[in-house]
């Protein structure tokens, strides 16, 4: 009798997770996005971006860069390559930023384009960073997604094309939707990191802000 290995069964495990968090949900258009971002109280929109928080120091999504497969090895490390580039999955709760609560943005690993703000996230128990709505609309892109024998609306990155995860429909008010990112996909800056930033001072950094 064949014996199954960790490996193996860690697979296994993704695949059911992935299986049971994409059940009862539907595919999304960036029209319909555009209008539950639209929805949101004013109170939340204003807060999206932190008071610190300088959007000019940081690409803008429209600025659409390309790069070559063998470019994008050099800049991501394997595990994000992986994902932003491959679109795989890491590991449900072993992963930089789903348990992440302070205050920050969240920007593409790949381009440092803003994408997330601390305000929308939220614990869905699903192990992966989750939030009811991106920075805005137009920071994303979306695609329908046939892998694992269903349909499910993909997440990418607008401005580099990097794969970031997927949006469900059973999210919290006020959107009602789950955007179940990768960390491996984000960049989050907090206040301190955004000061070196600003004041040019990026090699004090503890990681590379590529874009």
């Amino acid at each position: 009798m064949k014996t199954i290995n960790a490996s193996t069964i860690l697979i296994i495990k993704i695949a059911l997770a992935l299986t049971l968090q994409s059940c009862h949900t539907r595919t999304h258009s960036t029209n319909e996005i555009l209008v539950m971002q639209n929805d949101l109280p004013e109170e939340i929109k204003n807060r999206m971006i932190p008071d610190w928080f300088d959007l000019s120091l940081f690409p803008n999504p429209d600025d659409t860069i390309e790069l070559s497969d063998h470019e994008w090895e050099e800049r991501l490390s394997h595990s994000e390559y992986n994902v932003q580039r491959a679109e795989g999955t890491e590991r449900p709760f072993d992963n930089e930023y789903y348990a992440t609560e302070i205050e920050g943005v969240y920007v593409c690993r790949g381009c440092s384009s803003p994408l997330f703000s601390s305000i929308a996230k939220f614990s869905s128990s699903s192990g992966w960073p989750s939030f009811f709505a991106p920075l805005s609309p137009d920071h994303i892109g979306v695609k329908k997604d046939h892998r694992l024998l269903m349909e499910r609306t993909e997440v990418h990155c607008a401005r580099c094309g990097g794969h970031l995860g997927h949006v469900f429909d059973d999210g919290p008010k006020p959107t009602g939707l789950r955007y179940c990112m990768n960390s491996s996909s984000l960049r989050f800056i907090d206040e301190e990191d955004h000061k070196k930033i600003a004041e040019g001072r990026e090699n004090e950094l503890e990681f590379r802000l590529n874009r």
